[in-house]
């Protein structure tokens, strides 16, 4: 007979609202900071905020990526972006056309502009 394991995780009883972006972006390439190889779907970078540097001090977000158009040559595209649940719903920043960032570690591997919030 199988044991069964309790949910532990703390979101189990409670909706979380998911909060997803389209943004406009462009990759930087390694030669200036960026990635070494191209972005992917299921990626997990952190955004910033250009504008609202406070908030970023505070307290960073991750995202995926979970939907991807990539052109190879300029290294430019689209990208939906779904925060994870434990980001507040109401960031200064979290509005269309706003500025972003996205960051591996220290280094800024991409910039962008929010064009929707899903």
């Amino acid at each position: 007979m199988l044991a069964r394991i309790p949910n532990l995780s703390p979101y189990s009883k409670m909706k979380v609202r998911m909060i997803n972006i389209s943004v406009a972006i462009t990759w930087i390439k390694a030669d200036f900071g960026g990635r070494s190889h191209p972005p992917f779907i299921g990626m997990k970078p952190v955004i910033r905020f250009q504008r609202y540097i406070n908030e970023w001090i505070l307290g960073v977000w991750d995202v995926e990526v979970m939907y991807l158009e990539f052109d190879e040559t300029t290294w430019s595209g689209f990208a939906n972006l779904q925060f994870s649940p434990s980001a507040p719903n109401n960031m200064e920043g979290l509005k269309k056309s706003e500025l972003i960032e996205l960051l591996d570690g220290y280094r800024v591997i991409a910039v962008g502009k929010i064009i929707e919030i899903l």
